[in-house]
């Protein structure tokens, strides 16, 4: 789902670039669980076939997707506990509200972007 690239076909869609810094989202995950912050459900379950893809069914079983998508969504922030990821695409497709708070979170928490 998430693929590779080859740089002839040449320059990259937004879409694309999502696609490989979700990629490499991916392989940071720890194999012990996280939880990872998305800006949607969809691209959530996007990023979920992609970590069984690339990473395996145990790993994906034990990362929990969280949207955020809507300034009522952030109080689901509130006492995370373990490692946290950010999608990167939550930067470009949150409204303002919810990159603010998000970016609130991330500077307050141990939240990796």
């Amino acid at each position: 789902m998430l693929g590779t690239f080859d740089p002839a076909e040449g320059a990259l869609s937004d879409y694309q670039r999502w696609k490989a810094a979700a990629r490499c989202l991916v392989y940071e995950l720890p194999e012990t669980g996280c939880t990872i912050i998305v800006a949607t459900r969809a691209l959530g379950k996007i990023l979920k076939e992609g970590i069984t893809e690339l990473r395996g069914a145990k790993v994906a079983r034990k990362a929990r997707l969280l949207p955020i998508w809507r300034r009522d969504d952030v109080e689901k922030l509130n006492g995370l506990r373990g490692p946290v990821f950010v999608d990167p695409l939550i930067w470009l497709q949150g409204s303002r509200d919810v990159v603010w708070a998000v970016s609130a979170a991330v500077a307050t928490a141990r939240i990796i972007t």
